[in-house]
């Protein structure tokens, strides 16, 4: 099921496999794809793309309590224990600028949203992180399946 409201940006989003389910009410923040060494520690890819929402405004939906939280150097990071999904990014102390942003909020990957925002990333950040390759990932061969 996928929910946006125009305006409000109401959003509704799900692990994997479904069990852990959120709800997002607000504008987006920020936008953008993280190139840093823990983004792709963690996801296994060269970069995670991130929403980012003012706190408070989310509601979790964990009725099987599959949502597990690790503790990250300065932030908490939320992912489904029974999927392996990530879920979520979240600073533990106010006061965090990233590039002159404030990213005191919590951070939803964009890959799980059901249906997601209609704005799109705003900037890459960490690039100086990226793989070799990433530059040429535009002249690779393109199939829709």
């Amino acid at each position: 099921i996928g929910v946006r409201l125009v305006g409000s940006e109401m959003c509704i989003r799900d692990s994997y496999c479904g069990e852990v389910k959120f709800e997002v009410d607000g504008p987006v923040k920020w936008w953008g794809n993280c190139f840093c060494e823990q983004c792709q520690k963690m996801s296994g890819a060269p970069f995670v793309s991130w929403i980012d929402f003012e706190a408070g405004k989310e509601k979790i939906l964990d009725l099987n309590n599959h949502l597990k939280v690790f503790e990250c150097d300065h932030s908490d990071r939320g992912f489904c224990n029974n999927c392996g999904s990530s879920i979520y990014f979240k600073y533990r102390e106010n006061g965090h600028e990233l590039f002159g942003k404030d990213v005191n909020g919590i951070f939803f990957t964009e890959a799980s949203f059901n249906e997601p925002p209609e704005s799109g990333p705003q900037i890459n950040i960490y690039y100086d992180n990226k793989p070799q390759w990433f530059e040429e990932m535009h002249k690779l061969e393109k199939r829709s399946k």
